[in-house]
Formats: structure tokens, C-alpha cells, sequence
């Protein structure tokens, strides 16, 4: 714990410098690497998921880390839809911000905060989608449509990606016209065989082919 708070105070005073107050995540940006950036938001992550703090609040970070609370929600959305920290770490986050919202809102239901991580979620594997490329949606697209032995699960590990980013790399593949049409109509026979949704909600829906 000692040795955590150290390294938390040297990402601060290199970053911030201890000065002034942060308010705006813009003011990060540019005061600041991409590095550093990335470094402070997973570290305040990865306290307000710490389960030795388990009532830990975005007010106390806030005074952790010098800047408003506002600011760590901010990089606590930030780390989590650049893929930061890892999944382990935002079902943590999502639990405390259930367990604050029950305890300093009980009159709001804690479907928000659940709502909220979701949204996170979904932009987590848009962001993770963007980093592949052409050649490599194609590939397995392809691979999908004709490897039945294998699952989302599996090309999800092979490919290091989300297993919800697959259905979202599927989806990319038909919509954009990245695959042909002989590997459409074979994902197309393989998800509804295994009513593997949302892949086949894609026939559902007007299609450019």
C-alpha cells in the first residue's frame, strides 16, 4: 500500500506538479504526454477499484489526486474506454460506483451507475474495433464463416480482442462490404444455426448488399 501511494504521488507531481487544482480533463491534455495521461487515469482507476478501499468515493480521489471530482470521473471513463485497465478491474469500478450510488443516493436506483458502465462497455469495444485493421476484419470474417469448430470465444483469445468486439468486427465485415458475398451467407447460416445474437439482428436490419 505504502509502495502504491508512493507511485501515486510521482505520477501526480510529474503530471500535475502539486500547483493548482485540475478542473478540466482538455487541461490534462494538453499539460501533459499521452504517457502520462494514461498512467495517472489508470492509477486513479485502479484506486477506486482497490478493494482495500472499498468506500472509497470520487470526492475522496479527488482530493487524492488534487482536482475536482467532476475531473476523475472523467479519467475513470477515460481509463475504461482505452482499455487502461483491465476487465477484472472495470467489473470492481462498476461495483463501487453501484455500492457509492446506493449509499450517498439511496433515492436513485442503482441502474444508473449500471447504465452507465454499460455505455462504457460498448465504447470500450467500438475503441478496441478501430485499432484493427482491413486485412485483419476480413481475415476473420473469413476464417469465422468457414472454422465452425471454432467459437467467438476462441477467435476472441486468438485475436486478443473482447469476444463482444468479434460480433462488432462480424457485423463491420457485411455492413462495409469488407467480405463477399459467399462469406456473408456463411456467417450469416452459422449465426442463426447457433442464434448467435447480435450477429444475426444483422439480417434483420436493410443491408447495402
Amino acid at each position: 500500500k505504502a509502495i502504491r501511494r508512493q507511485r501515486q504521488m510521482c505520477i501526480r507531481d510529474r503530471t500535475i506538479g502539486g500547483l493548482f487544482m485540475w478542473k478540466y480533463f482538455k487541461d490534462l491534455e494538453r499539460s501533459m504526454s499521452l504517457r502520462d495521461l494514461n498512467e495517472l487515469s489508470a492509477e486513479v482507476a485502479e484506486q477506486y477499484a482497490d478493494r482495500e478501499n472499498y468506500d472509497i468515493t470520487k470526492k475522496e480521489l479527488a482530493e487524492m489526486f488534487e482536482m475536482t471530482p467532476n475531473l476523475v470521473g472523467k479519467l475513470l471513463d477515460y481509463a475504461v474506454i482505452n482499455r487502461l485497465v483491465n476487465e477484472a478491474t472495470v467489473k470492481r469500478m462498476e461495483d463501487r460506483a453501484v455500492h457509492n450510488q446506493k449509499q450517498h443516493s439511496p433515492d436513485r436506483k442503482a441502474k444508473t451507475a449500471k447504465e452507465h458502465y454499460s455505455s462504457l462497455r460498448r465504447k470500450r469495444v467500438e475503441m478496441e474495433v478501430l485499432e484493427v485493421n482491413e486485412e485483419t476484419i476480413k481475415e476473420i470474417a473469413t476464417r469465422f464463416a468457414n472454422e465452425c469448430d471454432k467459437t467467438k470465444e476462441d477467435f476472441a483469445l486468438e485475436y486478443q480482442l473482447d469476444k463482444s468486439a468479434i460480433d462488432v468486427i462480424l457485423k463491420k465485415a457485411i455492413t462495409e462490404n469488407i467480405c463477399d458475398d459467399e462469406t456473408f451467407k456463411k456467417i450469416e447460416e452459422r449465426s442463426l444455426q447457433h442464434n448467435n445474437t447480435p450477429v444475426c439482428l444483422l439480417y434483420t436490419s436493410p443491408s447495402p448488399r
